[in-house]
């Protein structure tokens, strides 16, 4: 469990912290999660550099973009095929890249 100071945090509070101190690619490539699961309805969210970072770390990536409608995912089949250039293991979207 990471250690901040005097003050020890879970890993719930150790990703929080990482995220608001240095960003979520940097928290990313700190904890090096194997899936993302995208359910905060802001498209956009899962960006470029985050997907390329989720490639850049596993061979197979899992990127689940699970908001409800589907206008409002946090990208895209065809943005996370496209910048993990094919390696995703998954994706929430159920439509079908050409």
């Amino acid at each position: 469990m990471p250690d901040f100071g005097n003050q020890r945090l879970n890993l719930s509070s150790a990703l929080w912290a990482a995220l608001l101190k240095h960003g979520f690619v940097a928290a990313i490539e700190s904890i090096k999660p194997r899936i993302i699961i995208g359910v905060s309805t802001v498209s956009g969210t899962l960006t470029k550099d985050v997907v390329e970072t989720m490639a850049s770390l596993n061979e197979r990536p899992v990127i689940l973009s699970l908001s409800n409608p589907t206008e409002h995912d946090e990208c895209t089949l065809e943005q996370a095929y496209t910048w993990s250039k094919g390696s995703i293991g998954q994706e929430g979207c159920l439509s079908r890249v050409e």
